[in-house]
């Protein structure tokens, strides 16, 4: 994230509101906000970045992501029940 570019602040009740997250992630959506110019915090603690650790984690790891050859057989019961833009 470059530091001159706008920053949408979005403040989540929890770690865990949901409602909250989906929310906020189809307004962004909508304004057509890309998620490295969002940074997301809880009403517990404001000041710090929900998934920034998990971000500067993911920037420092340089292992390749797989998947076994049964991962979409396995995930595919689960990603089928949500088949319609209503479910999401």
């Amino acid at each position: 994230m470059q530091p001159d570019e706008d920053v949408r602040a979005v403040t989540l009740a929890s770690a865990i509101d949901f409602e909250g997250f989906r929310r906020a992630c189809r307004a962004l959506w909508a304004d057509q906000v890309g998620p490295d110019r969002v940074s997301w915090s809880t009403a517990q603690d404001p000041e710090a970045d929900l998934f920034a650790a998990a971000a500067n984690a993911a920037a420092a790891s340089t292992a390749p992501t797989n998947a076994s050859r049964s991962s979409p057989r396995i995930a595919a019961p689960g990603l089928c029940k949500f088949n319609t833009t209503a479910d999401w």
